[in-house]
């Protein structure tokens, strides 16, 4: 059975070693003849007297032997092949009696082999000791040089040096400057540094035997093969360290005993020495110490001590420098003596355990940790009896404590119902609202504003609601204490305000809305009513109405008010129109002869338009009165609407808009037509021919003259042939002349001329006296021959110009092309 998991440091050497080495080498001919005649002559007093110049000049034969004797025993020397008793330099008394060849000497005689000069070089190995190995360099990548809490004792492995595994590598190859050739001389190391591996280990509990067990098979066996005392102090004991806790003090328990579905069990020091930081309330056991406490609370957290100390209050506070996390020094019995710490997440026990190690009895402390659920009677009951005496001995200062463990939404609950029953004024009750959710958001690092918000304005729709003398001026102190705290949602402050509507008194003018609307506007700066709305009365419609055209307070005008905007909007039209009317505005125009002037003055350009934007205006706001629509008979507005429309009725006698591309208007007179039928074939793609019906029924009635019937026919021939596009068929309407001009029948072209006078048209008549009426009504008017004279537009001009040149240049009949 698992106890704990822990992990054991394994140490690897890193050895800096220098290696002496050297390369043998074939020897030269004359390095051969050299050692040869030493060994053979050497020894031999015939021979070992003569000077080796001598030698080498009367036997080898050999005439200068310096240049190649002298270096070659220097070489020898160097190599530790041969020793000198003399002056190698003086050949001339240097004897084979002075040459010794020394022990290497020999082998190598005997191996036909000398060896190289002495070399060393530095390399690095890295070693495990516990497995008794080198490593490769890659491995060695996973230990680092701090040595971890529980570790083998390194010790004992400071003197270790494996020279013949590393001569053993050494010699496998890989090295440059080692071939197979070469020969370690020796080996030195230069420094030793120890690194460390984690290795993941346990402590388990096996038949009563506390076992030491290892991932790493190699490192368990180590362990094994340790002294027992000396395994427990090193791995053992530290983890299960009492950490001064006195053992009788905590009940023994069989591991066997345990629920392995709720707990696992840690070493002590694992609890005490890691404070539980995510926790908000954590309570300690006043039986012992708890050394990880820290010296202040930390944000978001309440650390509970109890205490009996009976000179000390009930309840002491110790805030952090923040006020977002106190500690509570509470003068009561703890909740269970036996718990080491508790938590909001955990609960934590501790128990004495005895079991063998080495065949030795021992006794430790170990913890063992559970979950638990905030509402669990663990950590529910003391948390209940703590607010219990809080609201009764606590300060409200040092009340949002209870934050911690209440939750923000219990302790906002709690704060609310002591408001509501305080029988505080309203104005009083916000400022001590936001108070307590100022300290919420502190002590818990956050809060949900806009669920308080709606809380809140919920609780203050009721209490208004609820009141039986409602004054506005009362309220007005909320309204105004409120925009301190926001901002708040549109929502929020509707639903305040509607709430208001419904008890405010209803306002008898306008000065009275307004009022009313600075005082909610205290609250909200955009607000406004809308429409229909209890504010709204009839009485003041019908005030705005009847003082129309006078222009709202700007305070009223808002987008958002249905009826307010179409006054606003009105009223910019009326403005615009009566500028247009000019004189004394639309109120000045009585009867019809008012509107004929009006419509036939100069300038007259988008007036038809605004009387009809008035109309249009005026159906939405009769649309938006709804039921109040009987409002409007016999007021101001109604008088001035009918004026308008009926600028809009005479404006709509005119003839409006004509196709973009024409350029000139041409009204025909009967007469013009008789007398020049061919006029009517010469209207030009931007002219428009207007002809009245009563032309058609003059025409119709002058076939019957024998003498006429010819030109009225080609007039009607003509008239078939122009496009649709060009030509207009025209009523008269005689309304729009003078007085003295309605009752003549012969008038009706003129009125037709009248009609087209926003577009400029010119009368087309052989009668001199209706061209001099027109000239009255400011219509231009020309004979038939003169509209065949008259200038004609540039692009049918060249048409015509075009049409009358021959179809081939001169001098070429057959149309053809002349060449460049």
């Amino acid at each position: 059975m698992k106890l704990t998991d822990i992990r054991i440091g394994v140490p690897m050497l890193r050895i800096e070693t220098r290696v002496f080495h050297a390369t043998p080498r074939k020897p030269t001919a004359f390095e051969r003849v050299i050692l040869a005649v030493a060994d053979r002559f050497g020894v031999d007093a015939n021979f070992n007297n003569l000077p080796l110049d001598r030698l080498f000049i009367d036997v080898l034969c050999v005439v200068d032997p310096t240049p190649i004797v002298t270096p070659t025993l220097t070489e020898l020397i160097t190599l530790d092949v041969i020793r000198c008793l003399s002056d190698v330099e003086s050949l001339n008394t240097l004897t084979l009696r002075d040459i010794e060849i020394t022990e290497r000497g020999h082998r190598m005689i005997a191996e036909d082999m000398l060896p190289a000069k002495a070399m060393q070089n530095d390399e690095v190995f890295f070693y495990d000791p516990i497995l008794q190995r080198l490593l490769p360099e890659s491995q060695s990548k996973a230990y680092r040089p701090v040595p971890p809490q529980l570790s083998v004792d390194v010790t004992v492995f400071e003197d270790v040096f494996p020279e013949d595994q590393i001569r053993s590598k050494i010699q496998g190859g890989g090295y440059r400057w080692f071939s197979a050739a070469s020969q370690i001389e020796k080996l030195e190391s230069q420094a030793v540094q120890i690194y460390w591996k984690d290795t993941p280990s346990s402590v388990e509990l096996k038949s009563g035997e506390l076992v030491i067990d290892s991932i790493d098979e190699g490192l368990s066996s180590y362990i094994s093969s340790l002294d027992c005392e000396k395994a427990y102090d090193r791995f053992i004991a530290p983890v299960f360290d009492n950490h001064d806790l006195q053992l009788e003090l905590f009940p023994e328990i069989a591991v066997d005993n345990l629920n392995w579905e709720n707990f696992h069990i840690l070493p002590v020091q694992r609890v005490l020495f890691n404070w539980p930081e995510s926790a908000r309330v954590v309570i300690t056991n006043l039986n012992h110490a708890d050394p990880s406490t820290p010296d202040q609370a930390l944000p978001q957290q309440a650390i509970i001590i109890y205490h009996d100390d009976k000179d000390a209050d009930d309840i002491h506070f110790e805030w952090n420098e923040n006020r977002n996390g106190c500690k509570l020094r509470v003068k009561a019995p703890a909740p269970d003596p036996s718990f080491l710490r508790l938590t909001d997440q955990h609960e934590v026990r501790c128990h004495r355990i005895q079991a063998t190690h080495g065949g030795i009895e021992r006794q430790f402390l170990v913890a063992y940790q559970g979950r638990i659920s905030s509402d669990d009677e663990l950590i529910s009951n003391p948390l209940r009896s703590l607010s219990s005496i809080f609201n009764q001995k606590v300060s409200q200062e040092d009340l949002c404590a209870a934050v911690l463990w209440e939750g923000e939404s219990l302790y906002m609950e709690n704060l609310l119902r002591r408001l509501a029953t305080s029988n505080s004024l309203l104005d009083d009750l916000v400022p001590a609202f936001y108070s307590g959710l100022a300290d919420t958001e502190r002590v818990n690092g956050t809060i949900n504003r806009n669920a308080w918000d709606e809380t809140l304005f919920n609780l203050l729709c009721e209490c208004i609601n609820s009141s039986e003398d409602f004054e506005l001026s009362a309220n007005e102190g909320l309204l105004h204490v409120l925009s301190n705290y926001g901002p708040y949602s549109e929502k929020h402050q509707s639903l305040l305000l509607q709430t208001l509507i419904q008890k405010v008194p209803l306002p008898l003018n306008l000065d009275e809305l307004k009022a009313i609307w600075a005082s909610f506007r205290l609250l909200y700066p955009g607000w406004t009513s809308n429409f229909p709305s209890r504010l709204l009365t009839q009485e003041i419609l019908k005030s705005i109405l009847e003082s129309f055209p006078k222009k709202l307070d700007d305070d009223l005008l808002t987008e958002d008010n249905g009826f307010f905007r179409l006054i606003s909007s009105l009223h910019q039209l009326y403005e615009k129109i009566s500028k247009v009317v000019g004189g004394e505005g639309i109120e000045g125009l009585v009867g019809d002869d008012d509107y004929v002037a009006l419509i036939k003055a100069q300038p007259q350009a988008g007036l038809a338009d605004l009387a009809h934007s008035w109309v249009t205006e005026m159906e939405s706001l009769s649309s938006a009165l709804m039921d109040y629509d009987s409002i409007l008979l016999g007021t101001r507005l109604e008088l001035i609407h009918s004026k308008v429309t009926e600028i809009g009725r005479w404006s709509a006698k005119l003839i409006g808009a004509l196709a973009k591309n024409v350029q000139s208007v041409y009204v025909f007179d009967t007469s013009a037509l008789i007398a020049q039928p061919s006029i009517v074939a010469s209207v030009c793609p931007n002219e428009l021919f207007v002809v009245t019906k009563r032309v058609i029924d003059e025409l119709d009635d002058k076939k019957l003259d024998e003498t006429l019937r010819p030109s009225v026919s080609e007039v009607v021939r003509n008239l078939r042939r122009i496009k649709k596009e060009q030509i207009q068929f025209c009523d008269g309407e005689m309304s729009l002349l003078p007085k003295d001009y309605r009752m003549k029948g012969d008038n009706l072209i003129l009125s037709v001329a009248v009609r087209f006078r926003t577009h400029k048209p010119t009368l087309i008549t052989n009668d001199n006296n209706l061209s001099l009426k027109a000239q009255a009504e400011g219509i231009a008017a020309m004979t038939a021959g003169e509209f065949e004279m008259r200038i004609k537009p540039k692009t049918q001009h060249n048409d015509q110009l075009h049409r009358g040149r021959p179809q081939n240049p001169k001098g070429n009949p057959e149309g053809k092309r002349s060449k460049k």
